[in-house]
């Protein structure tokens, strides 16, 4: 069992020596702003990211490398995580974006319990962890089979409550007519003063105001 890794179906971009989560459902723009804002800042992933803690706890990002509509029919979970392991070149973490295409430019900030609910949502949403929690090993006792599934989840529950505890995350409405570097003022901004507070405020990040455009 691989622990404390797990795949997101997201974007993310480095801002700020950063990496930032775009989350959403399928056509809520995740490619659509990490190629807006790819026009300043680099891309890391624009359909599925890869997350692993580091050894100081860190939350780490990188590609996930792959995308939904070209997944090989042999693919492993197990074979990805060790993949992305061994070869990505991963980006800390410095928050998420909940989008919202269509809207005025704006951001209001997510308490945890969102966030968490959020992050859920991304993870559960790659088919194909999703359904390695329900291959059942057929050397193995059924009740065994039952309790590796449980316990993996288990382990995703716990890391996604420890990502949004820990990292501030904002409800973001933009749309593509808006031009790419006033999103990306917005959100360098954000996590900017996102970062101060939790460096004043022993590691813990308050909730700002609200921002708009």
């Amino acid at each position: 069992m691989k622990e404390c890794m797990v795949f997101l179906h997201a974007s993310s971009v480095e801002i700020s020596g950063g990496a930032v989560l775009f989350l959403g459902h399928s056509t809520a723009g995740k490619s659509t702003i990490s190629r807006l804002l790819g026009r300043h800042c680099r891309i890391i992933a624009d359909d599925t990211v890869f997350l692993a803690r580091d050894p100081q706890g860190i939350w780490m990002v990188a590609d996930g490398k792959r995308r939904f509509v070209y997944e090989p029919l042999n693919a492993s979970w197990e074979a990805m995580v060790t993949a992305c392991s061994i070869h990505a070149e991963p980006i800390r973490l410095s928050g998420c974006m909940r989008i919202f295409k269509g809207e005025p430019l704006s951001a209001r900030r997510l308490e945890s319990y969102m966030t968490a609910r959020c992050l859920l949502d991304a993870v559960m949403e790659v088919d194909i962890q999703r359904k390695f929690t329900q291959h059942f090993d057929s050397a193995l006792p059924r009740t065994a089979q039952l309790d590796n599934s449980f316990r993996m989840r288990k382990a995703w529950f716990q890391d996604i409550s420890d990502m949004a505890r820990r990292y501030p995350a904002w409800r973001l409405g933009y749309s593509k007519e808006i031009p790419a570097d006033s999103i990306l003022m917005l959100v360098e901004s954000l996590i900017r003063r996102a970062g101060q507070a939790s460096a004043g405020n022993n590691g813990l990040t308050p909730f700002p105001n609200d921002a708009t455009s």
